[in-house]
């Protein structure tokens, strides 16, 4: 007879056999796996199993017992907190103690549980919260009660990921899965030390106490759940301060001068910059290794040095690509460190962890591959840069190309930061991106989440170009994009949204200090940086909009989703002739993409308007890969003038007019396209158009706007306001809400409104983010009609993870109103770390909804010297909100100049005004 001690060793063998066999090894397929199980016993005989174990499998020391909870049979219940419990199933290891992959820091149980036997049932109660165990074998029919009432009842399957609610519609219990469980080695996911004994053929990982292991939280509200989610799975890190500033970044084949060139230009066209991406053509064949193409950087290293000499942080793109079927093989491991530090120990800055769409990591154990290879990629780049703080990008678990389906793993918030993948630049795609962050922010936790600016894919015209790029810098991470053969250079777009960009990325680097404190917030709390409005007014309906959001506490920000320029419309079908005057184009369709041979069909249309989508134009005609040819004459035309032709294709398009090419975009294309030509009124001209599919989807459109199409009116946007009061930051007008209001938003122009009682932190100018200390600190204070207000300004070294080992600093202010005195008083600085300011200068603005014809200032009970800026309405084409010191203002201000004063010791600034 095998005594119970083998039985369990054999097990654990199997198990890990079934492992290194490729065994889906996640609790929801246990009886798959327990089939396998079976089947191994007879391969491997009575007695292989030890051997394996003690050649390949060295037994782990197995789980402590020294925060048991309760226990009956095979089940253990722990309570955690007054508000979390734990349900488990003992594993083949036993009750597991140990930290795993996803819970970090599982509090230790409570004590105080009474237990009664009753009724063919086990009750474990501890104050409110009750659970019934019905079987000591299984969870299925665990039931959790709070205050009597069920909260939760298990079916005996770990729960899916799942998105979290929303603040006003909190559930009655939110269970997450430890799944899979997986014991991570001291060293996480790196290779292991050489001297490792411990699971080595999983490089140190324990993956044998696979089981059920669900907590349960019963919430009394969102903030509360929150803060006990992220204490069992760990806080949302802070990125470096960089990642605050602007990106450039582009799927080209750069060469190192190609780099330093377009870095230049930001300088010398005054546009902030702090990071650079180098995509996937930085290494040999583009795609898989670490082996550096000398064509493109001859020296990378001397390449960086360069780079970072103008100031700016440089991020390469990786598709990895798996060496072996094992993601936890050494040899699999050995070779990513290999790679990923090779470019760091150079000086790379971040990675871009692009999980590829075919060849892709492998997941260990079933745990999704997005966040397997961002704890990869972000434990060796903290290992390389051991000082600093790991910054990865990599994409958003369930977002595929900018599409939500599905809710990201548990442990994905530890792994800042996240992009949605391959957009298109259009309308649709810009509200869509919003809505991810915005409500990712709640439902996932990922405060840190980000668009291709201006779009993957297409040729987007300055007008959505602009809009994206406002939005962006308004947003957690500001970074332009695009595939092969496109531009994202705001210069290319035109002076006017060249000056648009530069407008908005200066508006963003100002307000690094206010955008800085709400990355500690998200540290601290789980507070997003873009927050919905719900969070703040969870009982109101439209408070759940995801078209609109907080920028930290006090900016509201309505990006605008809609075009105010003139639309293309259809062009009459009369005006289109084709052969002997009859009515139409002739049309020449071709089973290739290169109009080559002869066409396979030739026929009449009657214009050029089809959307084929994934399948083909024509019965016998590939679904991809095929090309066609319209020819005519277009005439007589009604009026003389500029006609403006648009092209919508998926891909590529010619247009002729009197062989004269108005549209060349003979590329992969996803976006409207348009050109002009002169024509004049009664004439008839020839017309081509040519167009041709690379893949997937194919459609062809034509249109035009005439010269005598009336102009469209400026873009419209509806704003939410919230209770309370807030001020336009472009007119000065003060708005009660709760209401809705519409905004005229000429192109320059996203609706911004600050909430009355705030203040709003700006830094001094700056080209990056590091260029300057901030040693001037301008305060735009918002004080309400009455009343106090308090407000935290934080500050760390930007770089360090120091901050976690509490080396940060806070200053309080306080702000109130009393009739015609306006009070701020400034505490000490609170903290310490390497680099704090022993003095700073500050600037305060006080924003007045009233005229003011006189104010007497102090400053710490002395009289200074201010000014009185007069109330106006900002000039669209060419001021911006929040300008800082000295500028014109909407709405009149009250502004002074402290001089240096003490961080250590409290100052007082006292308005009256006249």
């Amino acid at each position: 007879m095998l005594g119970r001690r083998d039985i369990k060793t054999r097990l654990r063998v199997a198990f890990d056999c079934a492992v290194v066999l490729g065994v889906d090894s996640r609790p929801s397929r246990a009886r798959n796996n327990l089939v396998v199980v079976k089947a191994l016993f007879p391969v491997f005989g009575p007695f292989i199993p030890a051997v394996l174990a003690a050649m390949l499998f060295p037994v782990h020391a197995k789980p402590s017992m020294r925060d048991q909870g309760e226990v009956v049979g095979e089940v253990r219940v722990q309570f955690l907190s007054p508000t979390l419990v734990r349900l488990e199933l003992k594993g083949w290891e036993g009750f597991e103690d140990r930290n795993t992959f996803t819970v970090v820091k599982r509090p230790k149980p409570l004590g105080d549980v009474q237990r009664t036997d009753a009724n063919g049932k086990t009750v474990f109660k501890r104050g409110d919260l009750e659970v019934d165990v019905p079987d000591p074998k299984t969870l299925r029919g665990v039931t959790v009660l709070l205050a009597g009432n069920e909260v939760y009842e298990c079916d005996g399957n770990p729960p899916p990921d799942s998105f979290f609610p929303a603040p006003g519609s909190m559930p009655k219990s939110i269970a997450i899965a430890d799944n899979p469980r997986m014991v991570p080695p001291k060293w996480g996911a790196k290779p292991a030390p050489d001297n490792n004994k411990i699971h080595v053929a999983t490089s140190g990982w324990d993956l044998g106490n696979q089981s059920t292991d669900i907590y349960v939280f019963v919430p009394s509200d969102y903030a509360s759940f929150r803060k006990e989610f992220l204490a069992l799975i760990g806080p949302i890190p802070m990125p470096p301060l960089y990642y605050f500033g602007f990106w450039h970044s582009r799927y080209h084949p750069y060469s190192d001068r190609d780099v330093l060139d377009v870095i230049d230009t930001y300088r010398k066209k005054d546009i902030p910059l702090d990071a650079f991406v180098v995509d996937t053509d930085w290494r040999i064949g583009a795609s898989h290794g670490y082996a550096v193409n000398t064509k493109l950087f001859p020296d990378m290293q001397k390449f960086i040095t360069d780079v970072h000499a103008r100031h700016v942080k440089v991020m390469y793109n990786d598709h990895p690509e798996p060496v072996s079927k094992e993601a936890l093989d050494p040899k699999e491991l050995q070779y990513r460190y290999e790679g990923l530090a090779s470019l760091l120990r150079m000086g790379a800055d971040v990675w871009w962890y692009d999980r590829n769409w075919g060849t892709h990591l492998e997941e260990p154990a079933g745990l999704p591959k997005e966040v397997w290879g961002a704890a990869l990629f972000h434990d060796i780049t903290q290992e390389v840069h051991p000082d600093q703080r790991p910054l990865l990008m990599s994409n958003v678990p369930g977002i595929d190309n900018g599409l939500r389906r599905y809710a990201p793993h548990p442990a994905t918030h530890r792994y800042p930061s996240w992009w949605t993948g391959d957009i298109t630049g259009n309308w649709d795609y810009l509200k869509g991106g919003i809505a991810n962050a915005v409500d990712g922010g709640v439902e996932s936790l990922l405060p840190y989440m980000s668009e291709d600016l201006g779009g993957h894919f297409g040729n987007p015209n300055p007008e959505i170009y602009s809009r994206f790029v406002e939005y962006g810098t308004l947003s957690p991470m500001a970074r332009v994009h695009c595939t092969a053969g496109e531009v994202r250079d705001p210069w290319v777009f035109g002076p006017e949204a060249e000056g648009i960009v530069r407008d908005y990325v200066k508006l963003r680097y100002r307000l690094l200090p206010t955008i800085y404190t709400a990355a500690r917030q998200a540290y601290d709390s789980g507070m997003p940086i873009v927050r919905r409005c719900d969070l703040y007014w969870p009982n109101r309906p439209e408070a759940k909009r995801s078209d609109q959001y907080l920028l930290g506490d006090n900016i509201l920000v309505a990006p605008v989703l809609e075009s105010g320029e003139t639309q293309p419309e259809n062009i009459p079908l009369e005006l289109f002739r084709h052969g002997d005057h009859e009515p139409g184009l002739k049309g020449e369709y071709y089973p290739n993409k290169v109009l080559s041979g002869a066409p396979q069909l030739i026929r009449m249309d009657p214009t050029i308007d089809f959307n084929w989508g994934f399948g083909a134009p024509l019965p016998g005609m590939p679904d991809s890969q095929f090309s066609m040819r319209w020819t005519g004459k277009l005439g007589p035309l009604p009026v003389s003038g500029k006609y403006r032709f648009v092209a919508t294709t998926d891909d590529g398009c010619r247009l002729f007019i009197d062989d004269h090419q108005v549209i060349d975009e003979w590329k992969i294309n996803h976006l409207p396209n348009s050109g002009v030509i002169q024509l004049e009124q009664g004439k008839t001209y020839d017309l081509r158009m040519e167009y041709f599919n690379d893949g997937q989807e194919g459609s062809a459109r034509l249109q035009w706007i005439p010269p005598d199409q009336p102009a469209a009116p400026p873009a419209q946007r509806t704003v939410w306001i919230p209770p309370g009061d807030w001020q336009n930051l472009w007119t000065g007008q003060i708005v009660a809400g709760p209401t809705d209001v519409t905004e005229t938003c000429p192109l320059r122009k996203t609706p911004m409104f600050v909430r009355r009682g705030s203040l709003v932190f700006l830094a001094p100018e700056m080209e990056y983010t590091g260029q300057h200390p901030w040693d001037a600190i301008t305060i735009e204070a918002y004080p309400a009609a009455s009343g106090s207000s308090k407000q935290l300004l934080y500050e760390d070294d930007g770089i360090s993870n120091a901050y976690v080992e509490g080396h940060f600093s806070r200053t309080e202010f306080q702000m109130g109103r009393t009739g015609k005195t306006v009070t701020l008083q400034i505490k000490p600085l609170k903290g310490d770390f390497q680099g704090k300011l022993a003095n700073r200068r500050w600037i305060a603005r006080i924003h007045l909804p009233d005229s003011v014809s006189s104010a007497s200032v102090r400053v710490d009970g002395q009289l200074v010297k201010s000014q009185i800026i007069t109330a106006r309405a900002l000039r669209m084409e060419e001021d911006m909100p929040l300008r800082g010191q000295g500028a014109d203002g909407a709405g009149t201000v009250v502004e002074l100049e402290t001089g240096k004063l003490s961080t250590s010791e409290p100052h007082a600034i006292e308005i009256t005004l006249g």
